[in-house]
């Protein structure tokens, strides 16, 4: 099979086993009402009637996955050079041997990087823009049943090695890049001088009809106008556009980086926020970002914004300079990581001991002495402390079991002095009770003292 430029210096993992996709295919996903708590009055009534047309008109999700992940070389090929240069279907991809896949590399927040990782990117982008894939008539990414999303985490995996620390990352990508397929078909078709019944019958040949039918009746809704409106506002106020094209940033960190130490948000944020080639910048406010930025990294040692084991991200130059955050979000690293994600990756890491890193990180077997040597000192010098520690609680003890002694004995001293004042002189009439008690309280002040 000849490699395509897509695939070209693409690392490939061979297996010798593969996890087959075994979707249940009796099982209607489209149908599933299980679904999130998110605003869907106006879709759900839609999607619940049109179920059952789709459940006979329309191969099921799980059916057709496992069709398109067995499909030959020879059908894909043969409808590009009938089409020409159509959309990007990554036929070299999808036509990969049964015993390999593509190796993708992620960093430590858990983003695809390198070769790999845009490739990864693209073929994301391929089964986002598929209705057949993920349907068109949720209104959100979270109301996609969650059967449906393990189905294509599968399938992206029989083609990819992604392990479980990107697997959120990968149907995070895959939720924005259907989203913004959906943008676009908007933007493409719903024009100001065209009414509903004209969109409709502009429907593109690859989307079903029922699929597109809820899709424009939700563009054409109150809710939907409301949420459009909305969002215009949004995008007006988005400034400083990137330079970066379609690489993401957690691809230009990877290569930015020295020594295993990426780049800090304020570096990249200068990187791509480059003034035009004839000198212009971008916008005036980027280039006011962009000198602020340059003198206060001129003013601070390299190691304070970058370092190996920088996980946090408060109070850097790039904070000091932007606005402030949104919650749940942050801005100049790329889709994936979060405030909560970084915070718990930044407490593992000042919490871990170096038992724990030496376990994680194999040692040579030069070093193992050392090794050993180092774990009997750590516990020689837990020893000692505890030692430490327990002569310190003893000693605190006896002095205040001493202290306790003496208000004691002081106690009883003056307890048998007012006694002996108030009590008759013993003679022949003395009652008895009254010399035991007596008796009693000089040997308890005798024991006491």
């Amino acid at each position: 099979m000849a490699i395509r430029r897509s695939l070209r210096k693409v690392t490939l993992q061979a297996q010798s086993t593969r996890d087959q996709v075994q979707p249940n295919v009796d099982s209607p996903l489209a149908c599933e009402k299980e679904q999130p708590n998110v605003e869907n009055s106006d879709i759900q009534s839609t999607s619940s009637s049109s179920c059952e047309s789709q459940a006979t008109n329309d191969t099921s999700l799980a059916a057709l996955v496992t069709d398109v992940v067995t499909t030959s070389n020879l059908e894909i090929e043969t409808a590009v050079e009938k089409r020409g240069r159509g959309p990007t279907i990554l036929s070299d991809v999808w036509s990969l041997p049964l015993e390999q896949r593509i190796n993708v590399e992620f960093n430590k927040t858990g983003q695809a990087i390198g070769k790999e990782g845009r490739v990864l990117a693209s073929f994301l982008g391929v089964i986002a823009r598929d209705p057949d894939f993920v349907p068109l008539h949720y209104r959100d990414w979270r109301l996609v049943p969650k059967e449906f999303k393990k189905v294509l985490l599968e399938v992206v995996k029989s083609k990819f090695a992604v392990p479980s620390v990107g697997e959120k990352w990968t149907m995070r990508s895959l939720g924005k890049k259907w989203k913004d397929f959906k943008c676009e078909l908007k933007s493409k078709y719903c024009k100001k001088n065209k009414n509903e019944e004209d969109i409709l019958q502009a429907r593109p040949k690859h989307i079903p009809e029922d699929q597109w039918t809820i899709l424009v009746s939700h563009w054409f809704s109150e809710s939907g106008q409301k949420r459009s409106e909305a969002n215009k506002k949004s995008r007006a106020k988005l400034i400083m556009p990137h330079t970066a094209g379609s690489k993401s940033i957690a691809c230009l960190m990877a290569e930015k980086a020295k020594d295993g130490v990426e780049p800090s948000r304020a570096h990249i944020f200068i990187v791509t926020h480059k003034p035009r080639n004839d000198g212009r910048p971008i916008d005036e406010e980027s280039a006011k970002k962009v000198k602020l930025m340059k003198r206060k990294l001129s003013k601070l040692p390299a190691t304070i914004e970058q370092s190996k084991e920088r996980v946090a991200l408060e109070d850097d130059v790039y904070s000091q300079v932007m606005e402030a955050e949104k919650r749940g979000q942050i801005r100049g690293i790329g889709l994936g990581p979060t405030p909560t994600f970084l915070r718990d990756q930044q407490k593992g890491l000042e919490s871990r001991g170096i038992s724990e890193a030496l376990r994680l990180c194999p040692t040579p077997p030069s070093l193992w002495g050392q090794q050993k040597d180092l774990e009997s000192d750590r516990v020689l010098e837990a020893m000692k402390a505890m030692e430490q520690r327990h002569s310190e609680e003893m000693r605190m003890m006896r002095e205040s079991q001493a202290r306790l002694e003496g208000q004691l004995a002081m106690m009883c001293s003056l307890m048998a002095k007012s006694i002996s004042q108030q009590v008759r002189p013993f003679g022949s009439n003395g009652s008895s009770t009254e010399q035991v008690f007596l008796s009693k309280l000089a040997d308890l002040c005798w024991i006491a003292s």
